[in-house]
């Protein structure tokens, strides 16, 4: 236990209070150098313990009783960005790339495609028949976003 330097009388000391007074570091500093601590305070109850071994007395806490709140958050809204424009195409067409929309959620949005025509990745390859080809980016939600409103977008592919 740290002891205690009172360089003065007591009615000479200055006195201070220690508040958020953890294990005592602040009052070391002052009564070191003469003053008188006349009240203590933590509200934690392991720093109080200490000081209390530091010092052969509580510090005071905090009597307020424990308040729990509980709430609902509700679902936020998300959005799911329109498609690149796909041109229209012919059946000779090579594979080629699309930019896949994105949510503001973050989370994953499912394409699916409908047509003469299948997707890997961002990658769309043409069955080699005529037809219009309907793309839709869905994403359902989960327990922190609402579902989005799907977006589509379609193209035709030709003979020539």
């Amino acid at each position: 236990m740290p002891k205690r330097n009172p360089q003065k009388k007591q009615s000479d000391a200055i006195r201070f209070i220690d508040l958020f007074c953890g294990i005592g570091g602040f009052r070391l500093g002052f009564e070191k150098h003469g003053a008188e601590c006349v009240f203590s305070s933590d509200w934690d109850k392991f720093s109080q313990q200490t000081y209390e071994a530091n010092f052969g007395e509580k510090p005071h806490g905090d009597n307020a009783p424990q308040v729990i709140r509980l709430f609902n958050a509700s679902k936020a809204y998300q959005k799911i960005e329109k498609f690149a424009k796909i041109s229209n195409t012919t059946i000779k067409s090579a594979p080629f790339t699309i930019t896949l929309p994105t949510s503001n959620s973050g989370l994953q949005v499912d394409i699916k495609v409908k047509g003469p025509a299948s997707r890997s990745g961002n990658i769309l390859t043409l069955s080699g028949k005529v037809g219009r080809v309907d793309l839709v980016a869905t994403q359902l939600g989960n327990g922190n976003y609402h579902a989005a409103s799907p977006v589509s977008t379609s193209f035709v592919v030709k003979a020539r």
